[in-house]
């Protein structure tokens, strides 16, 4: 099984210049996710992640801006409700809707052998590990902090079954493939961005979700007798989700409507009221407290009704 829980490790010529190296998306349509992952901008107001990172910060940083985080759990897990990917919209910090720089779906289904850039805030290149005189791969080294990108390929359409997710996927390896910083996710890089540049606009294909083994990447196994086996890893396909990632953001029902009709009214209030000072939202069906705990803390609470009452009576 694929080790979930993913930084960029590049190789053979390490890390590009990231003043110089234009030919990428924009360093604003990927983010810092908590202490533990990343996430990709997709709308104005929306931004996409993966969920087996199990955290849920009440706020994110963009180009040094705080935005806070909305949770809904009609927005987690695709339409099966299982998948490991996520919706969350944020708000400015005086609850006005952000105007954010983003990255469009790859709405295609052609993304196989399409030459993607990779970004993340994970780890990154430590250590070459040898073998007999041998260069197999490199551990991972560093924390959270750091943007990164790289480039790739990708191999396959896959899918990825890593309990209690089961994902539509795609695939890509370690293997040196043409590519000039040829990279793979690490730590941390969980939910950041594979993209692909169609008619010169960076859509977003896959999120970073799995990779093959845990504290370091190989690009030749040294155990096997193959030529070249290099490590796989896996992101989440966009296009697999895209209907509703667009249902969702198309509707941008107002924050506070618990009923899912677009609208805050009584039914919602008697839905905040029948939830009102639960705490644990996070442990117990149903999850989020009905979508309740709007900042996604476990608790309902006078927090929650300062959401709430934002948006009173809003259509």
């Amino acid at each position: 099984m694929p080790t979930a829980g993913m930084g960029i490790i590049l190789h053979p010529d390490g890390e590009p210049n990231l003043l110089t190296w234009a030919d990428r998306p924009a360093s604003a349509v990927v983010g810092k996710w908590s202490s533990n992952a990343s996430f990709v901008v997709v709308s104005p107001k929306w931004v996409l992640t993966v969920r087996h990172q199990n955290t849920n910060p009440a706020t994110v940083n963009i180009n040094a801006v705080t935005y806070n985080c909305i949770y809904n759990p009609l927005w987690i897990g695709g339409p099966a409700g299982n998948a490991d990917i996520r919706l969350v919209r944020l708000k400015n910090s005086d609850g006005s809707d952000p105007n954010l720089v983003y990255a469009p779906l790859y709405t295609s289904t052609n993304e196989v052998n399409r030459d993607i850039c990779l970004g993340g805030y994970g780890k990154y290149r430590g250590n070459t590990l040898s073998l007999n005189g041998k260069d197999y791969g490199y551990a991972w080294a560093g924390t959270i902090g750091i943007l990164r990108w790289g480039q790739n390929k990708i191999d396959a359409y896959t899918d990825v079954n890593s309990s209690p997710y089961y994902s539509e996927a795609l695939r890509a390896d370690f293997d040196l493939d043409g590519e000039t910083y040829e990279a793979a996710p690490a730590l941390y890089d969980s939910g950041g961005g594979w993209f692909i540049n169609q008619g010169g606009v960076w859509k977003v294909a896959a999120l970073s979700s799995n990779v093959q083994r845990s504290g370091a990447t190989w690009f030749d196994d040294p155990n096997t007798t193959e030529e070249i086996d290099a490590d796989n890893f896996y992101g989440i396909r966009i296009s697999s989700y895209v209907a509703w990632i667009n249902e969702i953001i198309a509707a941008d029902c107002p924050v506070g409507d618990l009923d899912d009709d677009c609208d805050v009214d009584a039914f919602d209030l008697a839905i905040l009221a029948e939830q009102w000072l639960r705490a644990d939202c996070l442990t117990v069906s149903p999850i989020l407290c009905d979508g309740a705990d709007f900042q996604a803390n476990g608790k309902v609470n006078f927090a929650d009704f300062a959401i709430f009452a934002q948006n009173w009576l809003i259509e």
